[in-house]
Order: structure tokens, then sequence, then C-alpha cells
């Protein structure tokens, strides 16, 4: 926190791949919390509740007012998330980012304009100008989202200025410095792959730090089975996004991605498993369970998910 106070911006501060705008960011709020040694830890903080409203948002557009305050109460007290925006992470500031350019896009869906596009635009931009790997699967899930529109000159032109908006935060730092911290520190690594490992590791993340959110989603995947074998499917929409991508199916894109870019990452970290919540309470609110499975999964899994995360503090 010293360092970002008097203005020590070099790569060496942190060993992370943060992208070129992270920095400015903690600054900021370092600003705005009077330069006390803990006032960097402001914009995380406020970034984690960014996560919430967001999610919220998103749920709101996709489903009634309870599943909208259900997914604002499990963003709100999600274990992966808050581990990232408690303490100073990049991760948890890019999903902040990442999380409304998805809801800008939901946004956008029901009352396509250029305008929107171009705030959707921007906040893609800023999630990958603080740490592009993990905002990834995010990002492309807000694209998809734009592309159910088929308003071509937005679907191209989302990506594209993203692109150059990125392109402009990294220039005052020089892109050969940026692309060495934020791209070639993932492409250059030694370390090994092991799919099966990370996998573990998300997994037992999510059950000593998100039990609640894992029972339900766990609920939520037997609801959908269920329906299905009783022939409660969705009628198939005409056009051929629309069935891809329509509803709340860009979440099951979203969720699948982030899942690859745990399994792939080397080394995996458990903060890294945060990217797993946004996507898993959209889905979860969307195939909600009735109410007294969820009321019945909360009051089981809330008490042991609090002591298990005071049990487990390790990394």
């Amino acid at each position: 926190a010293y360092e970002i106070t008097y203005g020590d911006w070099s790569s060496d501060v942190c060993s992370s791949d943060l992208g070129p705008i992270f920095l400015q960011f903690l600054h900021l709020f370092d600003l705005i919390g009077f330069q006390r040694l803990d006032s960097p830890r402001l914009g995380p903080v406020v970034a984690g509740v960014a996560i919430t409203v967001g999610i919220y948002r998103c749920a709101g557009m996709l489903t009634d007012r309870g599943g909208a305050l259900l997914a604002g109460a499990l963003a709100a007290s999600s274990g992966v998330v808050l581990w990232t925006t408690g303490p100073i992470t990049s991760d948890g500031v890019a999903a902040g980012f990442a999380v409304w350019a998805v809801a800008e896009a939901l946004n956008y869906r029901t009352r396509p304009a250029t305008h929107r596009a171009v705030v959707v635009a921007l906040l893609i931009a800023a999630a990958l100008a603080t740490k592009n790997l993990l905002a990834a699967p995010a990002v492309g899930a807000a694209w998809l989202i734009v592309l159910e529109r088929r308003r071509w000159r937005d679907v191209v032109g989302i990506p594209v200025g993203a692109a150059i908006a990125t392109v402009v935060t990294a220039v005052p730092w020089g892109l050969r410095a940026v692309y060495e911290q934020s791209i070639a520190y993932h492409t250059s690594v030694d370390a090994p792959r092991d799919v099966v490992a990370n996998l573990r590791k998300a997994g037992t993340t999510l059950w000593r730090r998100d039990l609640p959110l894992l029972v339900l989603a766990l609920a939520s995947a037997v609801t959908v089975w269920v329906g299905r074998r009783r022939g409660l499917r969705r009628e198939a929409a005409t056009p051929v996004t629309t069935r891809l991508f329509g509803d709340d199916r860009f979440a099951a894109w979203w969720l699948v991605a982030a899942v690859l870019v745990l399994a792939l990452q080397a080394p995996m970290w458990r903060n890294h498993v945060s990217i797993l919540a946004p996507p898993l309470i959209i889905l979860v609110v969307c195939h909600r369970p009735a109410w007294r499975v969820v009321a019945g999964a909360l009051l089981v899994t809330v008490p042991v998910d609090r002591k298990s995360t005071r049990l487990n503090s390790s990394h």
C-alpha cells in the first residue's frame, strides 16, 4: 500500500498477471480512503459490492423478484467471492467489471442500441485491462448475448472497440511491458498442467468456501433433469443464435468456459475459483428448485459453510 500511495507503479510491485489499469484503480481508492495503510483495499471491497449488485441485476432480467433476491444473497455471501474482494487482488476487481459487462449485455438484449453496445465494450475493456485470463469467460458470455440480437455492426464493433480501448490503457506503460506482464506471464509458464488436480482443487474449494451454492447448484441440476424427463422443455426458437445462447443458456457457456480456464491453468490458485460463482448463481436462480428445497438446503448448509470457512483459511 505504501508503494502504491507514493507512486511506484513498476511491475516489480506485484508478481501476478496484472492488467494495466489495476494499480491505478487501487490508487484511486487509496486517495478516496485518505491514503491510509488499508485504503487501497476499498477498491476490491467496492468491486465485491458491484459483483453482488451486478448478479442481482442479471437475475432480475432473467427471472422473478424472488430469484433476483436469492441471486443477490448468494453473491453477497459467496465464500469464493469474499476471498477475492476482501484482500487486495485483481481477481475480484476484474470480476466486478466482467459481471457488469454481462449485465449491460442483457440490458442491450432487451433494448438494443448503439450507446448500450459502447457501454458493453468499455466494461469488457476494463475487465480485460485488469486481469484478462479470468475475465475472458464472462467477456465471451457478454459477446454471446449481444450476438443473439444479430445486429452485426454491434457484434463486430464491441470486440473491436474493446480491443482498441484495452490497447489504449496499455500505451502509457509500454505495450511490450504490458504484454509480458499480462499475456507472456501465462504463455511462458513452465509449470505442468494437471487438469484432474485443478478440477479437484476447484471442487474442494467450492465445498469449503461455498457449500450452499454448491448444494443449490446440484439441486438445480436435478430439477432440470427431472423437467426434461417429464418433457417440460422450452419450445425451440427459430434463430440458431437464440437456440444456443438465448434466455439463460449463455450462462451455461460462461460456466463451461470458466471450468476450462481453471482446468488448463498452470498453476491454478484457489482464488481463481471465484470465476465459477457468477454463472453458477445465475443458473441456480433460473432453474431454481421449489422454495422449500432452497430453504432446507440453506438451513442445513449455511452453518456448516460458515464453520468450514473459518477452519479452512489456507490457500
